[in-house]
């Protein structure tokens, strides 16, 4: 049984890096936590469907958080917060 699994495996992953479209149930992508994570990351977004996702749009929203957290974390050392306008 085990060979059966480990010849599925490798065949199902096959399929998909050859594109065979008569197949296209059978296919397999393997990826590790980090998809789950950005799953749960663009979860009641826009884009939290897959048929949703575009590159740029991925790159902007991952631009745009980045810069968010930058300014908190600049701010936090700067000792000021800058979301509060200043006096």
């Amino acid at each position: 049984m085990a060979m059966i699994f480990k010849w599925y495996f490798a065949h199902s992953t096959r399929l998909a890096l050859q594109g065979e479209e008569d197949q296209l149930t059978d296919y397999q992508i393997h990826c590790g936590p980090a998809l789950g994570a950005f799953n749960q990351w663009v979860k009641g977004t826009a884009i939290e469907r897959w048929q949703n996702r575009h590159v740029a749009d991925i790159a902007e929203r991952i631009m745009q958080g980045t810069a968010q957290w930058l300014n908190q974390r600049f701010g936090a050392l700067a000792g000021a917060d800058l979301h509060q306008p200043s006096k």
